[in-house]
């Protein structure tokens, strides 16, 4: 409820979910509830890493080409 809360705030939300992503029922469900915050603002959601989830307000996209890790 506190991320969403930021997330309607109009603020940029990134998330780890290190903990839940064993977990696959939790981690579909919270993807799900942050897909469905995003839809409602016509924000942006991307993965980052394995562990973060970066969710953005209206106007503001995550550039997902600066997301891939160069090794």
């Amino acid at each position: 409820p506190e991320i969403k809360k930021e997330i309607y705030n109009g603020n940029i939300v990134i998330t780890d979910v290190a903990l839940i992503k064993n977990d696959k029922i939790v981690m579909d469900r919270v993807v799900k509830e942050l897909k469905q915050v995003v839809a409602d603002i016509r924000g942006d959601i991307a993965m980052a890493e394995h562990d973060l989830i970066i969710v953005t307000p209206a106007n503001v996209k995550v550039d997902r080409k600066k997301l891939v890790r160069k090794y």
